[in-house]
Parts: structure tokens; C-alpha cells; sequence
């Protein structure tokens, strides 16, 4: 994998140098170390225990390869299964992991890990819609605020990590507590996650529902609003209303498989509107729809 994004530390991990920085200020009281390290890569040392942690979830991702109680409960079938698994997310969706560790003199420990990649699919590669994807916390040392400090960080990451400037973040979740996490990025930034539909995933544990969000950042927002405006006379009527209520208020206001349809009616007269046809792709591409749409299907 390229090396992408800018680290001004270094930590050694089995004698392999691994890019590092300091983050977490004020969560460092709450986990009881004097500094966290956001690991750019999963050291050999780590990986058992990142796999471990992963087993032990309130809602699968497919890191879970079992769902258990405890991380004494992963057998070295288990563990073997969860590493191919983690390999497979960095080897075919280019997941770039990061890995928590807290650092008090030489010791060394495993707190958190989280991925963020530039791959919506494995087959969508399009690093101007990067994705904030699977995370997962050490089981002794939840509660204390890290799956918090896990998306703000990766939120970070996602604007400066990858070679090109975003175009719309991607997020998804069905935790009321972590998008919490994500309205301190938004009130820092200015910027917004819109509510887009549901997406249907499944796991080695079973099919589960979660809640898309993508955020467009202002540049690309503003051209948006621009291909609106240039293109009002082939527009479906009213279709530039319902979109800009779409992007202020999400699925929750407007239909997004509606407006969908609209854009693929145009595309079959053979009139392009290359910028909203991107952005109804990239949200098919994720596989968000109206909520209460899959039951349906």
C-alpha cells in the first residue's frame, strides 16, 4: 500500500518502525495514560488482540467473524478466521487501519483500532468520497470515551489523509452516542452529515441495517447548487427545490430514491447532469435507501 497522509512521529512496534501521531488530549485522564498514539498500520504484536476485541460487539460488522461475550471466548479457529478477515478488508477495499495504543513509559497497549479507506465497494474506487468504515474498542477499556475520540480522529484523517480533497465524507451507524462524536466534527468544520437511507450489510454473523450518513463538503455542495441552477430548464419541475430540501434535511424530508429516479429519467433522454448523476451513484454505490424500502424488496 502507498504511504499517504503526514506524520511527524515514528514508534517502533517488534523493531519495525511505524508512522505515529499523538492524539486524544482530553480523553487521557478518562483512560488513564499520559499519551495516546494513533498507529498508521496494525503492528504484529497488536493484531491478536485488535481481532479479539473485535469478536466481543453490540452490533456486528465483519471484523465479527463470532459474536461472543468475552475476548477468552475466541478459540484459535476464531482468531485465525478474524485475521484473514481484517486482511481481506485492507487487501480488497484498500482500508487503511489505524490502531490506538496508550503509552505510559515503554509499555505499550492496545486500546482501539478504526479504518478509514477510499473505496466505497470493492469495486468503486474514488478516493473524492472516502469512507470512515469498521472500528472497534478493547472491551476493558470501554466507557471511557474512545469510540468517540475513534470517529473524530478518523474524521480528521479522512480530510488530509488520501492524495485529493474530498468531495463528501461517507459514515454510517446506528449509535445515537456516536453521532454525538460526529456534530463536534461538524460544529469544528462547518460542515453537515445528511441522512441519506438505510443500507442493508451482512456479516459472518447475519444481516443487520444501519443508517447512511454522507457529508458533502462546501466546494462540492456549491457546484451542486451551480449544475442546479445551469441546468433549471431540464430539470424535472420542482426538482431543484426537492433537492436542496434533500440536502438540508436527508431522507427524513424528501425521498432520495425519488429523486434518484428523476436523474435516471433524464439520463435515458440523453440530457447529462454529470455532477448530480455522481452524487445519486456514489449513494446507490453505497447502498442507502429510503427508510422501510427493504422490507419491500
Amino acid at each position: 500500500m502507498s504511504e499517504f497522509g503526514e506524520f511527524e512521529q515514528t514508534a517502533s512496534f517488534d523493531g519495525k518502525e511505524f508512522r505515529v501521531e499523538s492524539v486524544g488530549e482530553s480523553y487521557l485522564e478518562r483512560v488513564g495514560f499520559p499519551e495516546i498514539i494513533a498507529v498508521d498500520g496494525v503492528p504484529a504484536q497488536i493484531a491478536d488482540e485488535l481481532v479479539r476485541s473485535a469478536q466481543v460487539c453490540d452490533v456486528p460488522h465483519t471484523w465479527c467473524v463470532k459474536r461472543l461475550s468475552s475476548i477468552e471466548e475466541v478459540t484459535p479457529e476464531i482468531l485465525a478466521r478474524g485475521k484473514k478477515v481484517l486482511e481481506e478488508d485492507r487487501d480488497k477495499f484498500g482500508s487503511r487501519i489505524f490502531c490506538y495504543v496508550g503509552i505510559r513509559g515503554d509499555e505499550k497497549v492496545f486500546l482501539a483500532a478504526g479504518a478509514i479507506r477510499d473505496k466505497l465497494t470493492q469495486s468503486f474506487y474514488n478516493p473524492s468520497f472516502p469512507v470512515v468504515s469498521r472500528a472497534v474498542v478493547s472491551p476493558q477499556f470501554r466507557g471511557k470515551g474512545l469510540g468517540s475520540l475513534i470517529v473524530e480522529h478518523r474524521m480528521e484523517a479522512t480530510l488530509r489523509y488520501f492524495d485529493v480533497r474530498p468531495k463528501a465524507i461517507h459514515f454510517a451507524t446506528e449509535s445515537p452516542q456516536i453521532l454525538h462524536s460526529v456534530r463536534k466534527f461538524e460544529k469544528k468544520h462547518g460542515f453537515r452529515f445528511l441522512y441519506i437511507g438505510d443500507e442493508r450489510y451482512s456479516t459472518e454473523a447475519g444481516t443487520f441495517s444501519v443508517n447512511d450518513y454522507l457529508c458533502p463538503l462546501p466546494d462540492y455542495k456549491e457546484s451542486l447548487f451551480q449544475e442546479l441552477s445551469q441546468f433549471q430548464s431540464e430539470l424535472p419541475v420542482g426538482f431543484a427545490e426537492r433537492f436542496e430540501c434533500f440536502l438540508r434535511e436527508g431522507s427524513n424530508g424528501v425521498s432520495g430514491d425519488a429523486l434518484a429516479d428523476e436523474i435516471n429519467s433524464l439520463c435515458v433522454k440523453g440530457v447529462t447532469v454529470p455532477l448530480l448523476q455522481e452524487f445519486f451513484l456514489v449513494r446507490k454505490t453505497i447502498g442507502a435507501r429510503d427508510p422501510d424500502t427493504h422490507d419491500s424488496v
